[in-house]
Formats: structure tokens, C-alpha cells, sequence
């Protein structure tokens, strides 16, 4: 048989096969292996193989059991016994985004913050659900508000923090430290936050950090809402296919037939809330010194931030939870008379079109 007389569509089925195998030939062997006492990663990228090597920075050691262990930044685990090679542990499933130690037991978590235990007595991995009974009981002595930002090129580091003190009914200015020198800030800040107002908002954080729920909020839409969303997506209507330049030009009747649950799920939500999304860094980050000495922290990496800031991650004693309470930024704006949060983060255009995206994804899957 010629090959002229092969249709088309089973060439394209054995061009599939080849490249199929090929590609399975090339990943058969394991993505790790030990080298010279280090672990080595390869990656088959363009054509050809990219070794790394993982950083030394990544050890723990178990001084109980004379072990040390490496977490990789992928998802494995390896150990070994002083002067020894590694020994492959544990996987997880996902990507590992943090690790911390604690009472000779490591702990790892991924972007979605399931959370698991190696056991350094057993050498066992098991998951982990984290243990706040006490935390709600706790009084915030003292709040530090603070925007960082780092840039790529420059490495030019700005820091601006204002630390309110608890005293009496109210919470007062202790420090400012502005490394722009810039003169109204002091003059943007309110001189005093009230205790109760700081109270809620920090029995909000720790609500969410037991439960990782969202909180349903009400995402009523004006008539200058509805102007402002058709002049901010009038701009990007130029790179969607006609079907769906209607779609967006119509979602503000649109969204009046989605329930609120569904809103607050779309508001909360990001794929990783660790991944920074500008070639700089940039952190916002509230901390709270509380009464029995430990600091809680929640912060967003993000150059643009989610609604209301949303998510948040919190840090407690070295652990990692998911803040996706939209409430909790509103009540930080409230705190801080609207001068702390970017505006952007708090515009109802831009947010009605993260809606309208994740919604149009959410219908695609139902298809």
C-alpha cells in the first residue's frame, strides 16, 4: 500500500503514537537520583535534559534519631543517617509550598494546604490537622500594618510599617518606620483604632483559620458599578471571539441570577495564593502580637490582590492556613478608614470581571 493511499487522520494517529512513546521512553527513568552525596533533578525541556541540583538550605535534622531529612520544593522526601547517603522517604501529591518543625515531628503542606506528618520517632507520613483550641482566647497587645516591595532589577527595597499599642479603649501610634520618607503617612493613618473594631477582626482570621471556609458575603452592584465594568473590560473585549464579547457585555444582568454563595467562592478563590504574580516581590502583611508572646501574621504576596485582599495566608507558630474570609479585609479597611488595602483590591469593576471569568470556566466544564 502506498502512502498515498493513507488517510490523513491515521497518519495524525501514528504521529500521536510515536510521540507518545518517545515521550514515555524519555520519562521512564526516575525524575531524581543521588549523586555525590546530592539529590539531583532532571527535567526534559526542548529537546534536551536540565539537571538541579537541590540546595543544602533544605536540610532538618533530627537530632533525637542523629537523621536528617531534605524536603524537596517538588513533593519528595528523603533522609539519611549522618554520613550516609539519601534514602528516598514519602511523596506528597501536590508541589510542597512550606515546611516546619516542631516537637521532633517535620510538617509539610502544598498550595492548597492539606497538610501532613513525618513522624521522626516512626518515620512515618500521616495527614495533619492542625490544633487551634485555644488561640480565640488570646488578646491582640499590639498590630503592625506593613506594604514591602522588592524590585527585580534594581533590588531597590521599600518597607513602610506603623505599629498601633493597645491601651484602654482604643489603639494608639507606637512607631512608624517609612523608608520613603514619605510625610503623609502619618497623615493617612488614623491617629487611634478602636479595640473593639481590632477584636472582630481578628475573631474573624481565627474563624477561618479553624474552619478554611469562605464567608458569604452580599455583592450588591449601582448604576456606577455597572458603568465602571463596562469601561474597565472594554479593553480586553478586543482578545475574546465574538460569542464571548457578548457574554461580558451582558454579565451585568448576568450575575443577578447567580446566588451570592457561588460570588463569595468565586472572590475567594486563587490557584496559589504563594506565587507572586510581578518578576519583583511584593507583601502586605498585618502581624498581631498577642498575649501569650506569639505573633499571628496574614499576608498576600500578590501585586494585585484579590477582592478585599482575599486570600490571605496566615502564619501561626510557623504553620500555614488559608484565609478566605472576604470579610476580613473588609473589616481591615474598615480599621484603617480605607487608607490601608490597595484601592484597586477594592474596585467592584475589577472583581465583577474576575466574576464573569471564573463563571464563563465554570460553564465550560459543564459542557
Amino acid at each position: 500500500m502506498s502512502l498515498k493511499n493513507i488517510k490523513p487522520y491515521f497518519i495524525c494517529q501514528i504521529l500521536i503514537i510515536f510521540v507518545t512513546i518517545n515521550i514515555l521512553a524519555q520519562n521512564s527513568s526516575p525524575r531524581w537520583y543521588i549523586a555525590d552525596d546530592k539529590v539531583v533533578y532532571k527535567h526534559y525541556w526542548y529537546e534536551s535534559w536540565n539537571y538541579e541540583t537541590i540546595s543544602d538550605n533544605d536540610y532538618y535534622k533530627d537530632t533525637i534519631n542523629d537523621i536528617v531529612y531534605l524536603v524537596t520544593y517538588y513533593n519528595d522526601i528523603f533522609y539519611k543517617k549522618i554520613g550516609d547517603s539519601w534514602i528516598f522517604f514519602d511523596s506528597i501529591p501536590n508541589y510542597i509550598e512550606h515546611k516546619w518543625q516542631k516537637n521532633n515531628c517535620l510538617y509539610v503542606s502544598d498550595k492548597n494546604f492539606n497538610k501532613y506528618k513525618i513522624n521522626l520517632d516512626t518515620k512515618e507520613l500521616e495527614p495533619y490537622k492542625q490544633q487551634l483550641d485555644n488561640i480565640d482566647k488570646l488578646q491582640v497587645k499590639k498590630i503592625e500594618l506593613a506594604h514591602c516591595t522588592i524590585g527585580c532589577v534594581s533590588g531597590h527595597r521599600t518597607e513602610n510599617r506603623i505599629v498601633y499599642k493597645r491601651g484602654g479603649k482604643k489603639f494608639t501610634i507606637e512607631k512608624i518606620i517609612n523608608s520613603d520618607n514619605d510625610s503623609t503617612m502619618l497623615k493617612r493613618f488614623p491617629g487611634a483604632m478602636d479595640v473593639l473594631s481590632i477584636d472582630s477582626l481578628f475573631s474573624t482570621i481565627v474563624k477561618s483559620m479553624k474552619s478554611g471556609k469562605i464567608d458569604t458575603i452580599q455583592f450588591n452592584l449601582n448604576i456606577d458599578d455597572k458603568e465602571n465594568y463596562k469601561k474597565s473590560i472594554r479593553n480586553e473585549l478586543r482578545y475574546f471571539y465574538k460569542e464571548n464579547q457578548e457574554y461580558y457585555n451582558n454579565f451585568t444582568t448576568t450575575i443577578e441570577n447567580i446566588d451570592k454563595g457561588t460570588i463569595s467562592e468565586i472572590l475567594s478563590y486563587d490557584d496559589n495564593p504563594y506565587n507572586s504574580d510581578m518578576t519583583g516581590s511584593s507583601k502586605t502583611y498585618v502581624s498581631f502580637q498577642l498575649s501569650n508572646g506569639e505573633t499571628l501574621i496574614i499576608q498576600n504576596v500578590k501585586f494585585r490582590m484579590g477582592y478585599y485582599g482575599t486570600p490571605w495566608i496566615a502564619i501561626y507558630k510557623n504553620e500555614h492556613f488559608c484565609i478566605k474570609s472576604i470579610k476580613t479585609g473588609m473589616l481591615l479597611d474598615s480599621a484603617t478608614n480605607g487608607v490601608f488595602l490597595p484601592q484597586n483590591c477594592k474596585r467592584k469593576d475589577l472583581a465583577l470581571i474576575k466574576i464573569a471569568k471564573q463563571f464563563e470556566n465554570k460553564i465550560q466544564l459543564i459542557k
